[in-house]
């Protein structure tokens, strides 16, 4: 594997790219990287901050809709489909998260 200069990378010289690609995906935290890559959380912290992906920033801001607020959005509705699942949640045969899915297509 070359660089952009044409000089060959080592293993070592890929680090970088592994630290950026799992800050990314946003599957391990800051801390667990830094024991990975056996250095401190400072360091990985000084370099990457400001890496921060979709997936961080969309729970970073998400509100949570209370299963009483979906219920009622539901009720609401007069969607067939929508009505269907909502008896279905209310019967325990379909999750919560389920039932936001549904609703969230049919809007």
């Amino acid at each position: 594997m070359y660089d952009r200069d044409g000089d060959k990378r080592s293993l070592y010289s890929l680090r970088h790219t592994y630290a950026t690609l799992r800050l990314e995906k946003g599957d391990v935290s800051v801390y667990d990287l830094a024991m990975n890559m056996g250095c401190k959380v400072a360091q990985i912290e000084n370099h990457y901050s400001h890496l921060v992906s979709k997936k961080r920033r969309h729970e970073i801001t998400k509100t949570k809709r209370t299963t009483k607020a979906v219920v009622q959005a539901a009720d609401d509705a007069e969607d067939s489909f929508v009505v269907e699942a909502l008896k279905r949640f209310k019967r325990g045969e379909l999750s919560e998260t389920a039932l936001l899915e549904i609703m969230k297509t049919q809007q």
